[in-house]
């Protein structure tokens, strides 16, 4: 799918602050126009025409086209004489020969959410005239009300040319209707409904701050549950600092592992204010694990490398935290608690191997970025099962987002002997639940009555 941008004339880019506090304006961390062009690579276009004024100047444009970001990225750009005006028929007729039979319209200042604009395409390439989105509440540009504010049409929508070029429609060169208000009003048009606007708009300086805000909240996951959220809330402020630092999401990695070691160690005293600074200790390194992703998501450093690490850093912090309380409550209770750790770690190994088979079986070659979803529709599959009834009751201390708020809350209660007696028990039914549930995701009449 072809995605095509209009860039600003000279005046336009003056009202908003210049061309260096325009295209090239960091939103954290990446310059505008190079963030938009590769959240429309990511959602699915395979193509840019980006249509340029000549008075433009093209210093700053090249600081964001040369963008390794970019460099996967098919981007032919279009000099015309004037600034685009996406309103009038005429400008749409005189591009027609270098417009593919569908497009998606992204204005230059409108981040789009990458999940929304995947669908868009989806359905665009499925509809005969395309689809736009439909939702309620008002869009962010009414934040803005300063007259320094740009009159930008903003809708990110997917036409095709034919709608555009009409020739039976009259031209009609106005600042909010013209060509773009007789598409999106066309009943042609599929309707997308979605509960949020499906761009973030940058109109001026004033609004860079709440634009960053809510990149930084929609970082997370689709499939995040009640704690995931709750943690990513609180890391809000740190990403969005990172941001615009050279901090990199590996970094932060290695930094949520030094910080789980450190609460090993104040487990490991034996004493209750030793163990109540462990608990707070791990649960900023499950926050410094939040992070990482967050951050590799909104700078698109996302890698598989950075995917292996966070996922050997999990690992290891849960070794960290068994083994810190084991010899922690050995040194308070004596050796029935170091046997319980020997269990414990044990379960912990064995549950380590049998996720990881899962998630091999579970994975898609061909998407794998659909694993969590895959596993979750294949075990919902199964939920007759009193095995995978009980895997859901224990589902609390196998997942670190949660599992950080329970340590909390038990060693501030004086439970950790208890929370502890419930780890060893459930380490070891994980590996032997993960090993039942694998058989659903091997070929055979099991796995594709599953599916």
């Amino acid at each position: 799918m072809q995605a095509v941008l209009a860039l600003p004339g000279p005046d336009e880019v003056k009202v908003i602050g210049g061309n260096e506090q325009s295209l090239c304006r960091k939103v954290c961390g990446i310059p505008l126009l190079t963030r938009v062009l590769v959240a429309a690579r990511q959602s699915g276009c395979t193509s840019v025409l980006l249509l340029r004024p000549k008075n433009l100047q093209e210093s700053c444009l090249r600081t964001c086209l040369d963008s390794a970001l970019l460099s996967s990225l098919p981007l032919r750009t279009l000099i015309l004489e004037t600034a685009f005006d996406p309103a009038n028929s005429l400008a749409w007729r005189q591009i027609a020969a270098h417009l593919d039979s569908k497009f998606v319209w992204l204005p230059w200042n409108s981040i789009p959410d990458k999940n929304l604009l995947s669908q868009l395409i989806e359905a665009g390439a499925r509809s005969k005239h395309g689809a736009r989105f439909v939702w309620p509440a008002a869009s962010n540009r009414e934040r803005c009300k300063s007259e320094s504010c740009p009159s930008t049409e903003a809708t990110v929508f997917c036409v095709s040319k034919e709608l555009v070029t009409d020739t039976s429609s009259p031209e009609d060169v106005s600042e909010t209707g013209g060509v773009l208000r007789r598409c999106l009003n066309d009943s042609r048009l599929d309707r997308i409904q979605t509960p949020r606007p499906p761009s973030i708009e940058v109109h001026c300086l004033k609004t860079l701050r709440e634009v960053e805000r809510a990149l930084v909240r929609r970082s997370g996951k689709d499939s995040d549950g009640i704690y995931s959220r709750l943690n990513r809330r609180l890391c809000w402020p740190a990403v969005r600092w990172l941001s615009k630092t050279a901090v990199s999401p590996n970094q932060v990695t290695f930094a949520g592992l030094l910080v789980a070691l450190l609460s090993a160690l104040a487990f490991a005293q034996g004493k209750w204010s030793a163990y109540v600074l462990g608990a707070a200790l791990y649960f900023i390194a499950v926050l410094f694990d939040e992070m990482d992703g967050m951050l590799a998501r909104i700078t698109f450093r996302e890698s598989a490398f950075g995917t292996w690490l966070e996922t050997f850093a999990d690992y290891a912090s849960y070794f960290f935290l068994f083994m810190g309380m084991t010899v922690g409550l050995y040194r308070q209770s004596g050796s029935f608690w170091l046997w319980t750790g020997v269990l414990t770690l044990f379960g912990a190994l064995a549950s380590f191997y049998a996720v990881g088979q899962q998630r091999r079986l579970a994975t898609d070659p061909e998407r794998p970025h659909e694993y969590r979803t895959r596993l979750h529709r294949t075990l919902e599959a199964d939920r007759g099962s009193l095995l995978s009834r009980l895997g859901r009751q224990l589902d609390f201390l196998v997942r670190k987002p949660a599992f950080c708020h329970y340590v909390l809350i038990f060693t501030l209660f004086g439970g950790l002997k208890i929370l502890f007696l419930l780890v060893a028990l459930s380490a070891n039914l994980v590996w032997i639940l993960t090993l039942h549930f694998n058989r659903l995701f091997r070929p055979g009449p099991v796995r594709e009555a599953a599916q």
